[in-house]
């Protein structure tokens, strides 16, 4: 109850004339203390600025003088009631504390300097006095206005922040041009990363500069709304403006601490530190975000990623619930978003979209890949439901969503969008969900290894969901060479798988950037593993990141494909691995493979062409608009990631479209002349003589490309896709397609299938231990002109390692054929690798044979195991090769060769309830059966793939595997 309410008028008059009066004493006061205090400053500086000095009673006089303006002074601030407000009080209790230190060290100074002429300190001392003085007139009449200069003062600090960090930077040089030096030697930090921001330091960066700036925005409006609202008529009022200035002084040094902290080298824990002191300080209009991450990532299929983090594919929308302090008011003010990746966010080129609800945003009239966010129906006046759709030509990578109301402006959040092959609308759509289950969400997957006749499963887990791939994905994005030369179109591009299928082709191999994998298929591992220890995709791609993006040592073609699919699985992209038997490399790209040998069988020199036993690669599947825009090449298309030749300057490969290689239209891009020889190039062998002169020993129309094969849909079954590639083998079309990819003319009619001296077309040999989809398609619908005689390999037994390989040379003389011939017969067996780069004889045999006319010959082989043990420890494969030569008809020569896989011993993998560890393994006799057991401890449950990697002095990597189906943890 105030004294207005309980005097009458002529009562409450003469007080409010006290009140007034006592202010202005009050202020007298102050001002002539102020004064006092300067004035007697002034005289004891002057006294003791020359001689004579002043006497003993003098200078007493001048310190009582001096110490009573003081005291005065502080009587000022101790008279200066607490109801008045905490922030004058203390500005009030500042200035007098800074007129006391300027007299004391006047003091200190006459005391320290000898009699002379004024010094030049005892000047400076005595202008601190002044200006500390000057500074009374200026401070605030009332609380209001002390919260006021608070406020200002605290932007002042956020603001030098925010330029501070801005300014370094726009200077800052190119973060990796130091950790991305392939001079350094080691597998540690770069010696200098305290000087630069990594690619992972900018996207620390960007986010705290978006709290910075909610921040300076936050004390900005709360320094409006005191100086349009303010009110200290009440005690109650003036306790809330002290508070409202209490917060900004916890905001302000928070920012510049924070700021400090984003300095290289980047103190992360500083970081998350202060932008929680930060968060907790800031009066949000926005009291609370709900991203719903788990609801939202099970929808889009992304939960197997993360469960803490939001993970969508574009073209697909995701649920929001903000929550306001304040009522909604969407006509007066709307919700305006601002969704933004990369480092230089653009709305011209799609990397940055403005939006709003209502969405009355004022776009750039060349914005690409505008989001849009809706107001779901059943929201109150301040919780939110939103629905917000990334479109589905959104760049794929890590976005910021900004989110503004009421002039303020603060980070709704973080989250990563991907492709969508469940959008029709995504480039990347694949209209089968079987197809999408595999394609996109198997982690456990089939390569196939070995050759046309010895075709072996390899069980392999791509891993495309465990942990932090989201993160070594976007980094191998990140440091390719295009987002290095120019980050911001990268960025943009994003949003075309072709491109990005074509960046990763190239950074799964690191022949010439910093990608994932070093290849080597000859020579000594050391140092690295063996690319056939490898049997999964995310112990490599995770050794790359922790090892600050150093080449994994080492990979070969099926490890690059495998961690290629990984990658792009995870990105949203579908993908499966292909193996193509008898793959051509091409190096000429003249369609034809030359291979040279010395008239003993063995080759003559190494050949630029060659016949690998096999290759394999990735199709990705994706539209091709920039081919046909009537989608007649969209679908599979081949990448490969192994550094075999380079495409535009770059090892990669692809994306070629399958249907353009099986069509023959080799002036299509990307590589499709390239991976065309591959599956359907012909093969010459020539016999080089001892005077160095060439002859044809074999053309071969239907050698290369043979059972390329991928694992089945939803099965572990191979399924064989030759005739996606090219029609069958010696047949019209087949030939017909071959000549319009040499000479790119459909009309001519000029080829000429050549005559064939060569082995016969063999039955195909089943796949060992896996099931077939469909037959075999190499039939031959042009029948070849009938040699004098055919030359073929036969198996005795099935080769098995450890065992002697035993087959038979059969050579046939057709029953026509009326004159005996007397040949002459060399057959070399060497150990190659599975490229046939690496070659080393183990056996050669030369003898003469009488071949009587319409009969058969057969000459037995027999390769001992001790012959071969140490060399496949090195290489794949045994080729067996013979050379046959008429010895009346010296020009009549014929060649034949086998690539011999061995199959590796039976391996079975068991899983028991409650195993117990013996990882103690006693040297295996023969024909013997041991046990090994181990502990293993599950961490993700349902159906997963349990593969076991076994090696020993005689051979290695064999592999076994089973089904496992892991329960989930029982709620504790």
């Amino acid at each position: 109850m105030s004294a207005d309410s309980n005097c009458s008028g002529n009562v409450s008059v003469p007080l409010r004339n006290l009140l007034n009066s006592i202010q202005c004493v009050r202020d007298r006061v102050r001002d002539q203390a102020v004064k006092a205090v300067s004035q007697e400053a002034t005289k004891l500086s002057l006294a003791f600025s020359k001689p004579p000095l002043p006497s003993q009673q003098d200078a007493e006089k001048l310190s009582d003088s001096i110490l009573k303006s003081v005291l005065t002074l502080s009587t000022v601030y101790y008279w200066l009631p607490k109801s008045h407000g905490i922030s004058l009080r203390r500005q009030v209790r500042d200035a007098t504390v800074a007129v006391l230190e300027g007299v004391a060290q006047l003091v200190e100074v006459i005391l320290s300097s000898p009699l002379q002429s004024l010094s030049q300190e005892q000047l400076t001392s005595t202008g601190g006095v002044w200006s500390a003085c000057d500074q009374f007139a200026q401070l605030p009449q009332d609380n209001k206005a002390a919260v006021l200069v608070v406020l200002s003062d605290q932007i002042g600090v956020v603001k030098d922040a925010i330029e501070e960090v801005e300014q370094a930077l726009s200077d800052a040089h190119d973060p990796f041009s130091d950790v991305l030096d392939d001079d350094q030697d080691g597998e540690g930090p770069r010696e200098n990363q305290d000087t630069y921001w990594s690619e992972k330091d900018r996207s620390v960066i960007a986010p705290c500069q978006g709290l910075m700036k909610a921040s300076a925005a936050c004390v900005r409006k709360l320094s409006a709304a005191v100086k349009a609202n303010g009110d200290f008529s009440t005690p109650e009022n003036v306790a809330q403006l002290d508070d409202l200035a209490d917060i900004s002084k916890e905001i302000s040094p928070g920012v510049d601490d924070l700021a400090l902290c984003l300095y290289p080298p980047m103190d992360y824990s500083g970081v998350q530190n202060n932008t929680s002191v930060v968060l907790d300080e800031i009066p949000h209009v926005f009291d609370k975000v709900d991203f719903h991450c788990v609801k939202n990532n099970s929808a889009h299929r992304t939960v197997e990623i993360s469960r803490d983090k939001l993970t969508v594919r574009r073209g697909q929308s995701f649920n929001v619930t903000l929550n306001l302090r304040q009522a909604f008011d969407p006509l007066n003010d709307p919700l305006k978003f601002t969704a933004s990746t990369g480092n230089y966010p653009s709305e011209d080129i799609g990397t940055m979209s403005l939006f709003g609800v209502p969405d009355n945003e004022r776009r750039s009239t060349n914005a690409k890949a505008v989001w849009k966010a809706e107001l779901q129906e059943s929201y109150s006046l301040q919780i939110l439901n939103l629905t917000i759709t990334p479109p589905a030509d959104a760049p794929i990578g890590e976005y910021r969503v900004m989110v503004g109301y009421k002039n303020e402006e603060t980070l709704l959040g973080e989250l990563v969008v991907l492709y969508n092959p469940w959008c029709s609308d995504d480039w990347v759509f694949l209209p089968n969900e079987d197809e999408r289950q595999e394609y996109v969400m198997n982690e456990s997957g089939i390569l196939y290894k070995g050759s046309g006749n010895y075709i072996m499963p390899l069980n392999w887990d791509f891993g495309q969901f465990e942990d932090r791939m989201v993160e070594i994905c976007m980094k191998l994005l990140d440091l390719n060479p295009k987002h290095l030369k120019d980050p911001s179109d990268d960025v943009s591009a994003r949003c075309n798988p072709i491109y990005v299928s074509r960046v990763v082709s190239a950074m799964i191999n690191s022949a010439d950037d910093h990608g994932v994998l070093q290849g080597r298929w000859s020579g000594s591992f050391a140092g690295g593993v063996l690319p056939s220890h490898w049997t999964g995709s995310y112990a490599i791609l995770r050794q790359w990141l922790l090892n600050f993006f150093r080449p994994v040592k080492y990979g070969q073609c099926w490890v690059f494909a495998a961690v290629m699919c990984s990658v792009m699985r995870l990105l949203g992209i579908p993908c499966r691995v292909v193996t193509n038997f008898q793959s051509a490399h091409d190096r000429n790209q003249n369609l034809t493979i030359d291979v040279y040998h010395a008239d003993y069988g063995v080759r003559e020199r190494p050949t630029r062409d060659s016949v690998w036993n096999y290759h394999v690669w990735v199709e990705a599947w994706m539209r091709r608009p920039d081919l046909a825009e009537d989608g007649r090449y969209d679908g599979w298309q081949v990448l490969d990631p192994t550094p075999q030749e380079k495409s535009d300057g770059v090892y990669c490969c692809g994306p070629a479209p399958v249907k353009a290689i099986l069509k023959g239209e080799t002036h299509l891009k990307y590589d499709v002349p390239f991976v065309f020889a591959e599956v359907n190039a012909d093969c010459v062998d020539w016999l080089v003589k001892a005077d160095g002169s060439k002859v044809t020993i074999w053309t071969d129309t239907q050698r290369v490309g043979q059972n390329i094969s991928t694992k089945g849909v939803g099965t572990d079954d191979r399924m064989i896709i030759t005739k996606n590639y090219k029609y069958k083998e010696g047949s019209s079309e087949e030939r017909a397609v071959f000549s319009y990819a040499c000479t790119r003319d459909c009309s001519s009619d000029s080829f000429e299938v050549k005559p064939m001296m060569m082995m016969k077309n063999e039955e195909r040999t089943p796949i060992l231990g896996s099931a077939e989809i469909t037959v075999n398609e190499e039939s031959t619908s042009i029948a070849p002109v009938v040699p004098p005689l055919t030359i073929q390999f036969e198996e005795v037994s099935i080769p098995t390692v450890g065992a002697d390989v035993s087959m038979n040379l059969l050579l046939q003389s057709p029953p026509e054929a009326t004159d005996d011939k007397t040949l002459s017969i060399t057959i070399s067996i060497q150990s190659i690798t599975y490229n046939c780069e690496s070659s080393m004889s183990m056996k050669q045999e030369v003898k003469e044979e009488k071949l009587l006319a319409g009969k058969d010959l057969s000459i037995p082989i027999l390769i001992l195991f001790e012959d071969y043990r140490e060399h496949l420890l090195d290489c794949d494969t045994i080729k067996v090769s013979a050379v046959v030569a008429d010895k009346q008809n010296p020009e009549e020569m014929y060649y034949a060769e086998q690539d011999i896989v061995l199959q590796d011993p039976p391996m079975s993998v068991t899983v028991f309830d409650h195993p117990k560890q013996d990882t103690e393994t006693p040297d295996m006799k023969p024909n013997t059966r041991i046990v090994v057991t181990f502990f293993f401890n599950p961490y993700k449950s349902g159906k997963k793939t349990l593969m076991v990697n076994f090696g020993c002095s005689i051979f290695r990597d064999i592999t076994g595997s089973c089904t496992v189906d892991v329960k989930p943890a029982k709620a504790a």
